[in-house]
C-alpha cells in the first residue's frame, strides 16, 4: 500500500494507492478544509468512524514508512560522523529541526506538541545511531 498526506495553509489532503496481489488496484483521495479535522463537518460528509478510522490507518501506516527512513539517514549520518569523529549529538541541528517544524506547522497541534514528537523521534534515531556506531 502507498499513499501520502499533503498538508496546505488550508487544506489537507489523504491519497491511498493499493495493489491486490496483481489482481486490481484501489486508489482513494480525500481533500478537506483543514477546520474539518478538528470540527464536526466530517458528519455534515457523512463519514463514519470507520471510514475516518480507514484514513488514520493510511496515515499511521505512511507514518511508519517515514520514522524508518529518517531513521536509515540518521544512521547514514551516523557513519559520516564516525568516519569524521564527531559527536552524535549536535544541539544545534536539533534545535534548528525544532524552529523549522514550529515555524511550519499549519495545526491542529500546538508547537509544544510538535515539539514534543519531534524529541521523542530525534531520541530514538539517537538511540539508533549511537548502537548501530558503538556496535561496529
Amino acid at each position: 500500500m502507498h499513499g501520502g498526506v499533503d498538508v496546505y495553509a488550508a487544506h489537507a489532503s489523504v491519497r491511498i494507492d493499493a495493489e491486490f496481489g496483481g489482481k486490481g488496484r484501489f486508489r482513494m483521495k480525500t481533500s478537506y478544509p483543514l477546520e474539518f479535522w478538528t470540527d464536526t463537518n466530517h458528519r455534515e460528509l457523512g463519514l463514519t468512524i470507520d471510514e475516518i478510522r480507514e484514513q488514520i490507518d493510511a496515515l499511521d501506516d505512511e507514518l511508519l514508512k517515514i520514522f524508518n527512513r529518517r531513521a536509515a539517514l540518521a544512521l547514514a549520518i551516523g557513519e559520516i560522523k564516525k568516519t569524521e569523529g564527531r559527536a552524535v549529538y549536535d544541539p544545534n541541528r536539533e534545535q534548528n529541526i525544532f524552529d523549522r517544524m514550529q515555524a511550519s506547522n499549519p495545526g491542529p497541534l500546538d508547537n509544544g506538541a510538535i515539539v514534543r514528537l519531534y524529541e521523542r523521534v530525534i531520541d530514538e534515531t539517537r538511540r539508533l545511531e549511537r548502537i548501530r556506531t558503538k556496535g561496529e
